[in-house]
């Protein structure tokens, strides 16, 4: 097309360049508003401006059309019609990023693999892909298969080619292509994910959370410096380099949030050792560097897992000490010569080797301390002593039960004892307490995907702060004792095997490959809804109870309700992963059921979206109310960010789009030729469905909410009498069409269970009625044109009633529809069908009239579709 500009004096179009257009109207990522850009067949940029809000390209004719944009009028002579329609769509239809979900497509390929320990370039033709974007993941499709990236763990950067974005991930380093502004889809990323890693919605709360991991490196990094030199240098090194590593990624989130340059290859150039810096490719500096520690140091940004590999320990001394493990753990291992529980000293196992005790290894996780040791057998607890004992054999009783408490606590039974620090409120773990024959016990039930790796399900709690689990009063004080804890004391069931893995039973190595991730993946289903639904009773219990809050939000209260029914599903369907004698059938029949009940609840989510809709008002609201905020900011008291009503209201926007991810985890722990894969796939497109209906209609209530409103009040006579409800839950589809008679032919139609709206696509706050047209599903009957693929014509059928009026002014009202594919029009005449179906067999019964029973009225539409049946 050619590009015009209107002369100062409004009296002619100046051409801009002689030379045609290729114009394009996309998404900017770090702005709600369109962007237009103007290119010559050469790749050169004639014309880059954003669509300002409110803003819409004016029809001239069928051919011609015009912009005022920065304080200029940009013209557009089109070669067709379809050009010129399709130039206005999009500039009206493009979606602004939030944190849902959304999509874009782009060119994507693969650069570079990490191959047993060096990393590979690969020359791959770039594949355009469909690329889902949301707070947790990126996912696209790749030579035929799915890829999805976790936001949290990978490494993404601005490449040395234009308009690209290089994401090391895994064993692989992904190049995206992008139309334009590359930088800006980047920091979009790093933003929302950013956000979501800080628990909050405040991009100044994000920055002081990362301000403070910047800290706590530094702090490591100086503790590394001040460090014996006995330790070995060469890991040290490698500890130092992935230090400095996350201090790029950590800087590079804060400069994304404070609208900074992203720092570079610079920032870490000099502290790269030789050996490295030779590995990496020179068109990909940064992600090769994240590739390489990823592959061969198992660095990881925010998770560490913890992998334990159990060898016969190497003599340290000329004696051989018996029934001993050696763990090899392939991350830092600090030595110390105090247990953390300090209540008994760590002997060195060269000094005293007759005595039997391990030295003790402090191994920093991501959530706490682990702290391992080995035990012999000692004898049995000792009985109670008889109430009718006399003082003397009351104290030698008493000496007895304390010399049994040091004995436990020091680890006198069959077993290995280890400790784990928590350091981050939570552990992974579920804890199950109960009384046994009038002693308080406690073991670990199920154990999630975060958890240390050493903890199993079976393992018993012996103390918690060197306070023994037995000597606790009741089941209760339990939870309580471990919710304040630090350092918990564990005991494994069994002692780990000594026996090399293939002296195993078959049946047990089966079991714990075969399905021990798929049962960690219900287990972690389970485990996170818990704490779900504790979260939204805390959120209703502090925050419902101001009116104010609770007349916006009133949808939280339905929310709990039905994710609390949910919950209880899902824990039925999964029944007790934690029996040892558990099979394989029994798992995946479990599969199947938790599937069973996202299927056949699914619709249930929809609430989500009124939800979203309510939290998105009661951000409105809280700008134009300080009192409100100032009540929702006193109720923390603690000043803790996770307390702040920000975080508390985000999650059940964070949680709607993590229920598919859960999903996928459950389907990759499946057999690629299992049954229940296909339960599982049909549950996750459904679940899928929900999240993008939830997206939909948090576009559809930012867009048009206020003018749905705005009509509702206009017409709230009319919709009393007849019945009729302008309720967004009751929305069966919207789009945009034409409407030929109106004024201004673009219109957004909404079909209710009830009746539909017609609403100005460029809608405003000032709306004059005579632009809507609300018609009662039951008075409209459809012109379905066969012969046109486009076209259809509504007809509202206009009734007498019991006086003789008319049930609206005008008697025959023709509106004469354009739909912009033929799918579109098909899907508009199924879903009118289906709302005149639903709106018949609830048979509401107007307010004002009476009904045909006793001689009232009816419409012809709803007389003939009786009859049709």
């Amino acid at each position: 097309m050619e590009l015009f500009e209107l002369s100062q004096d409004g009296q002619k179009w100046e051409k801009l360049d002689g030379r045609l257009a290729n114009v394009r109207v996309f998404n900017a990522f770090d702005d709600s508003q369109p962007r237009l850009l103007a290119t010559s067949s050469s790749g050169q940029v004639l014309l880059d401006t954003l669509i300002p809000m409110g803003e819409k390209i004016h029809k001239v004719s069928d051919f011609f059309v015009y912009l005022n944009a920065d304080g200029r009028t940009i013209g557009f002579n089109t070669l067709s019609f379809k050009d010129t329609s399709l130039l206005i769509s999009q500039s009206t239809n493009t979606s602004a990023f939030n944190m849902f979900q959304h999509s874009f497509s782009a060119s994507v390929s693969r650069i570079a693999t990490f191959e047993e320990d060096s990393i590979q370039p690969c020359d791959e033709q770039p594949e355009t892909s469909n690329i889902s974007l949301n707070p947790l993941s990126m996912v696209f499709n790749y030579k035929g298969s799915p890829v999805t990236i976790d936001l949290l763990e990978c490494f993404a950067c601005s490449s040395e080619a234009e308009n690209c974005v290089d994401i090391s991930h895994a064993n692989n380093i992904f190049r995206v292509i992008v139309s334009a502004h590359a930088h800006l889809f980047l920091i979009q990323a790093l933003n929302v994910s950013s956000l979501l890693l800080a628990r909050t919605t405040s991009h100044l709360v994000a920055v002081n959370y990362l301000a403070r991991q910047n800290e706590k490196i530094q702090q490591k990094l100086i503790a590394l410096l001040e460090s014996s030199e006995s330790s070995d240098t060469a890991s040290k090194e490698d500890i130092r380099q992935m230090l400095l590593l996350k201090n790029v990624v950590v800087t590079q989130r804060l400069n994304s949030l404070q609208q900074r340059p992203l720092p570079g290859i610079e920032l870490i150039q000099h502290d790269i050792s030789p050996q490295i810096d030779q590995k990496l490719l020179d068109n990909c500096r940064l992600a090769s560097l994240f590739l390489y520690h990823f592959n061969m140091n198992s660095f990881r940004i925010w998770r560490k897992p913890m992998e334990i590999r159990d060898t016969n320990m190497m003599n340290t001394s000329s004696t051989t000490v018996p029934n001993q493990q050696y763990h090899q753990i392939p991350i830092q291992i600090q030595s110390q010569n105090v247990n953390p529980m300090n209540s008994y000293p760590a002997q060195s196992l060269q000094q005293q080797p007759q005595q039997q005790i391990h030295s003790t290894d402090h191994v920093t996780t991501h959530n706490g301390t682990t702290t391992f040791h080995s035990t012999n057998p000692q004898k049995p607890r000792l009985c109670e002593g008889s109430p009718g004992c006399s003082l003397v054999e009351a104290s030698e009783q008493r000496k007895r039960e304390m010399a049994e408490q040091k004995k436990e606590l020091t680890g006198t039974s069959p077993g290995e004892d280890y400790f784990v620090r928590k350091t981050n409120g939570r552990l992974g773990l579920t804890i199950y307490a109960h009384n046994d024959d009038g002693v308080i016990r406690a073991e670990v039930r199920g154990v999630t995907s975060f958890a240390p790796r050493c903890a199993q399900v079976g393992d018993s709690v012996i103390a918690v702060d060197s306070e023994l689990i037995s000597s606790v009063r009741n089941a209760s004080d339990v939870e309580k004792l471990l919710r304040i804890g630090k350092v918990i004391h564990l005991r494994r069931k069994t002692p780990l095997p000594l026996k090399a893995p293939t002296q195993l039973d078959a049946t047990n190595v089966n079991k714990k490959t075969g399905c021990a991730k798929l049962a960690m993946a219900l287990q972690e289903l389970l485990v996170t809804e818990k704490k779900y639904v504790a979260d939204l009773r805390e959120m209703n219990e502090v925050f419902l109870c101001m009116r104010q809050v609770r007349d916006i939000m009133h949808a939280a209260i339905r929310l709990y309700k039905m994710q609390t029914s949910f919950l209880d599903s899902i824990e039925e369907a999964i029944g007790d992963m934690s029996r040892q004698d558990i099979s394989v059938a029994q798992i995946r029949d479990s599969v199947m059921r938790v599937c069973a009940v996202f299927i056949n609840k699914c619709a249930d989510f929809k609430i989500y979206a009124e939800y979203a809709a309510g939290y998105h008002l009661l951000q409105h609201e809280i700008k134009n109310k300080k009192e409100l905020l100032s009540k929702l900011e006193a109720v923390n008291s603690t000043r803790e960010q996770h307390c702040s009503w920000e975080s508390r209201m985000i999650k059940p926007v964070q949680r709607i789009v993590q229920y598919p991810l859960l999903l996928k985890n459950i389907s990759d722990a499946l057999p690629k030729d299992a049954r229940e894969r296909i339960q599982v796939e049909t549950a996750l497109q459904k679940m899928q469905t929900s999240a993008e209906y939830v997206n939909e209609m948090q576009r559809l209530n930012e867009d048009y909410a206020q003018y749905m409103e705005t009509v509702r009040k206009a017409n709230e006579n009319m919709l009393t009498e007849k019945g009729l409800r302008l309720d967004t839950r009751e929305l069966l589809v919207f789009a945009h069409i034409k409407w030929r008679d109106a004024p201004a032919e673009h219109y957004v139609v909404f079909v209710f269970h009830s009746l539909i709206l017609l609403l100005p696509s460029y809608a405003r706050k000032e709306i004059k009625m005579k632009w809507t047209r609300v018609l009662p599903i039951n008075e409209i009957d459809i012109n379905e044109m066969p012969n046109d693929s486009v076209n259809l014509k509504l007809y509202h059928a206009a009734f007498e009633g019991p006086n003789g009026q008319l049930s609206h002014s005008n008697p025959n009202t023709v509106y004469n529809i354009e739909c912009c594919q033929s799918q579109l029009k098909q899907h508009l005449i199924k879903n009118i069908k289906k709302a005149r179906t639903i709106f018949s067999k609830e048979s509401h019964r107007p307010l004002s009239g009476s009904s045909q029973s006793d001689g009232g009225y009816v419409s012809e539409v709803s007389k003939d579709h009786r009859n049709s049946k």
